[in-house]
């Protein structure tokens, strides 16, 4: 652990009826248990079953590498008041990359996952990376300008403010994530569809997790959104694309390949075995945002088709018929989507979102597909960070790393997918650069 040291407390202990291996695993309990809120030395020995020395010794030893700082005292009490002692969460940055078809986001947080500053702009298609790199260049400046008054506060007057370093950093991308920075059928950032964020790693300077959208969305759900109270679930993102986040136990779901979600290709579309639908998915073709629109291109409107999907759920919220009629029919494909997934994993809940997904006309019919098809009941809900899924769910990836680092460098490690193996269709589909389908992911 990065604030251990040699003192007389590194020998191994028992501290109410458990072990405590020296100070790596003293300081790791305090940490974690100031992670979730303030405390002070009873409090912490209490709750960590160490004696008031060992926390005492914790304690000098994490504020001195800046982790922990002092959080005023207890009042309403007579006598001597205990000090409060609360994390340092700007002790470390983190850096959560959300890559989308058509807008970047960056977002500079503290070791909580609390975003200190962000930033948004068109995607660059032709040079991504560099357009990545000079925004968390710039978000970065800005984030340490907002925390220059504070932290100077805290230091000696003769001492310059310490600049906290970033780092962690997760990124967002739509496609199949392959090893540790490459990414397949991510066609609406890359019209080749092949990306390979090493380069980006390398000049960002920080431990780089790269992680589908989806999936990255659903910690975001688990961490921060409708799914907090939840160990298992599904979040299942409907837009210009569609696909699957699974959480179970706990632990993202990725799969042998990181393919696990990617019901783009479930057979429930109007040709199931269309070769033409590969790259897409016979699935996505129909039940995605591109799908739904020609549907309603199709369709005998008083004076014109509407211009895009919004408009179209506008038209049903305010009681069109062919509208409402076609929200309900699409409904009823998200619903066949979600018993597909209720049924193999059976989570606690299955969390809607996307740009299509968290419209909530579709909470109503979807729960009622699943009333009709599933034999236990299954709760569908409406995520509650909007289109801020995928950068919240970088954020969070990138301040679980950061306290993996900080509590064990040694044992730090990006999630790692291992290298698909080379079959017949998945070279074949290496083997094919076409354009980039329209509506291909979010």
């Amino acid at each position: 652990m990065t604030v251990a040291s040699g003192d007389s407390d590194s020998a191994t202990m028992r501290e109410g009826g458990r072990r405590v291996n020296g100070t790596a695993e003293r300081d790791a309990a305090v940490l974690e248990l100031l992670r979730s809120r303030s405390a002070t030395r009873p409090q912490i020995a209490l709750a960590t079953h160490m004696s008031k020395p060992t926390v005492s010794a914790a304690i000098a030893q994490l504020e001195q590498a800046g982790l922990v700082r002092s959080d005023g005292q207890v009042s309403g009490i007579t006598g001597r008041k205990p000090t409060v002692y609360a994390l340092n969460r700007t002790a470390r940055l983190v850096a959560g990359i959300d890559i989308g078809g058509v807008n970047t986001r960056v977002a500079i947080a503290d070791l909580c996952g609390s975003i200190l500053a962000e930033s948004t702009a068109p995607t660059d298609h032709e040079a991504v990376t560099d357009q990545v790199v000079a925004m968390f260049r710039k978000v970065r400046a800005r984030a340490l300008r907002t925390l220059a008054p504070a932290r100077a506060a805290d230091r000696p007057a003769d001492l310059p403010p310490a600049r906290p370093p970033v780092v962690a950093a997760a990124l967002s991308t739509p496609g199949l994530v392959v090893g540790s920075s490459r990414v397949w059928l991510a066609y609406n950032v890359d019209s080749g569809g092949v990306l390979d964020f090493a380069p980006m790693a390398r000049r960002l300077g920080v431990p780089l997790r790269v992680e589908n959208n989806v999936n990255v969305a659903a910690l975001g759900e688990m961490r921060f959104g409708a799914a907090r109270a939840h160990r298992s679930f599904v979040f299942l993102s409907v837009g210009a694309g569609i696909g699957v986040g699974t959480v179970h136990n706990g632990e993202l779901l990725r799969g042998a390949n990181g393919a696990a979600g990617e019901i783009s290709y479930l057979p429930l579309g109007p040709h199931p075995l269309a070769g033409e639908q590969a790259l897409t998915g016979n699935f996505e073709q129909s039940a995605a945002a591109a799908g739904l629109l020609d549907r309603a291109r199709r369709q005998t409107w008083r004076e014109r088709p509407p211009a895009d999907v919004a408009e179209l759920f506008r038209w049903a919220a305010d009681g069109n018929a062919t509208a409402r009629r076609l929200v309900q029919d699409h409904a009823q494909q998200i619903g066949l989507a979600v018993v597909a997934a209720r049924t193999i994993v059976d989570p606690e809940i299955v969390v809607l979102g996307g740009g299509i997904g968290r419209n909530k006309l579709l909470i109503e019919p979807v729960t009622e597909v699943c009333r009709r098809l599933l034999p236990v009941p299954c709760p569908v809900i409406t995520t509650e960070l909007a289109d801020r899924g995928s950068l919240v769910g970088a954020v969070a990836a990138a301040s679980d790393d950061a306290w993996r680092s900080i509590l064990d460098p040694a044992a730090i490690r990006i999630d790692v997918i291992p290298a698909v193996r080379a079959t017949h269709n998945t070279a074949s589909l290496l083997r094919q650069t076409p354009a980039a389908p329209e509506g291909r992911h979010d």
